[in-house]
């Protein structure tokens, strides 16, 4: 079963950037996942066993080491990459 996921992540201080850098670096880390990041978000689109894996993969460790931050995340049925315009 495909899934579409969109997901943001705010960390909670002003040095923000480096966080949200290192965590599309460990989205990226899964090559059966594609990937698409914009200003405003990050698109996965792939399996839905691998997608979720790689997602409580990701959180996980950026969990472990920024106890600061918000995920907000949506997750569609079906492979919606062809729309991600």
């Amino acid at each position: 079963m495909q899934v579409s996921v969109d997901i943001s992540l705010y960390p909670l201080h002003q040095d923000y950037i480096p966080q949200i850098d290192a965590f599309i670096l460990l989205l990226n880390q899964e090559p059966n996942v594609q990937v698409v990041t914009n200003a405003l978000s990050t698109q996965l689109y792939g399996e839905y066993e691998t997608v979720m894996g790689l997602l409580a993969r990701a959180m996980g460790e950026h969990i472990a080491i920024h106890d600061d931050s918000v995920f907000s995340i949506k997750v569609l049925s079906g492979d919606r990459s062809d729309q991600n315009g």
